[in-house]
């Protein structure tokens, strides 16, 4: 799980902000795997839905992104940069939601 440890700030942050799932609430590494693991079975039910050739293979892509993540201890990152930044970014997504967050950050620079 060293893949992450190389990553930068920068880099990890827009990671992160790709993810299209809700991280609101989650508590744990454990529970954030949990969902990204849900992610990748909802997107997988979206690839069998799908009628066009070229959607299957543009949700392929995504199971595929977030199968490395999982791989890659993404999870353990989020909560090492919670941890290190309780009034960053991440850690108020993951009390608040993204969009909330976003919004506080931009209260506090403005």
């Amino acid at each position: 799980m060293p893949a992450m440890d190389s990553v930068s700030e920068r880099e990890f942050l827009d990671i992160y902000g790709r993810l299209h799932f809700s991280a609101k609430g989650i508590r744990s590494p454990r529970e954030f795997y949990e969902r990204m693991i849900e992610e990748i079975e909802r997107i997988r039910r979206a690839q069998e839905e799908a009628t066009s050739e070229r959607r299957r293979k543009y949700l392929q892509k995504g199971i595929t992104y977030l199968k490395n993540l999982v791989n890659s201890g993404f999870a353990i990152r989020v909560f090492e940069e919670a941890y290190s930044d309780p009034n960053g970014f991440i850690a108020l997504s993951l009390r608040y939601g993204k969009p909330e967050a976003r919004r506080i950050r931009l209260r506090r620079f403005l």
